[in-house]
């Protein structure tokens, strides 16, 4: 059984949600959140498999929720189901933890497969946001991609990653920022992932060279 969790400030679009998500065999919604706040809340109340988190909510965003509800349990997968396309959103969701990036349009059974495969631990992504992906390297080249990486970077990825080149291990790092040793390991792979670096030393050097550390 699949718990899914379902956050989005459009009633109308939540409620056939989960009329959607409940018809599907294995699958059980456990909560509807109206705020990134709210999801953040209910995921220590619920407990679920997976977050469906739209991006633009009231008090408390779809991305910047993402870090909180991974901070409580970097098993929670969080999957953006939005009807932005900007390449900004992307690499930002991305860059905070999110598990997939998927469009409101999905086919319901379509949707139900990728739900089932980020709950399973594959990477997914819709062919939609691979073309959007593409089409910005196509764009701007490297050098565009490669700022926006740099755009996307916090100030407490950068204080990571000065760890990281100070010789320190996940436990360190956990014990400095207060997070579980999973969450770090889930920030530093984000980081490497998002920077396009295949280890903590290239990720040092990506550090070093474009002046972030």
């Amino acid at each position: 059984m699949i718990r899914v969790l379902i956050t989005d400030d459009h009633t109308l679009l939540t409620d056939s949600l989960k009329i959607v998500l409940e018809s599907f065999e294995g699958f059980e919604v456990v909560g509807v959140a109206h705020d990134g706040l709210k999801a953040c809340e209910m995921c220590k109340e619920t407990r679920p498999d997976v977050v469906l988190m739209d991006i633009k909510m009231p008090v408390l965003d779809g991305i910047d929720s993402i870090p909180r509800i991974k901070g409580f349990d970097p098993n929670i997968k969080v999957i953006i189901l939005t009807s932005l396309e900007e390449i900004d959103y992307i690499l930002k969701a991305f860059m905070n933890g999110a598990d997939a990036y998927l469009m409101k349009d999905t086919p319901p059974d379509r949707l139900k497969v990728l739900i089932q495969c980020v709950h399973w631990g594959y990477d997914v992504m819709s062919g939609e946001i691979k073309g959007l992906l593409e089409s910005a390297c196509k764009r701007g080249g490297a050098e565009r991609k490669r700022n926006q990486i740099l755009d996307a970077l916090k100030q407490e990825d950068i204080e990571i990653i000065k760890c990281i080149s100070e010789g320190k291990n996940n436990s360190d790092i956990a014990e400095i920022f207060g997070y579980a040793n999973g969450t770090v390991k889930n920030k530093v792979t984000r980081l490497l992932e998002i920077t396009g670096t295949g280890n903590r030393a290239q990720l040092v050097m990506f550090a070093l060279k474009h002046n972030i550390i």
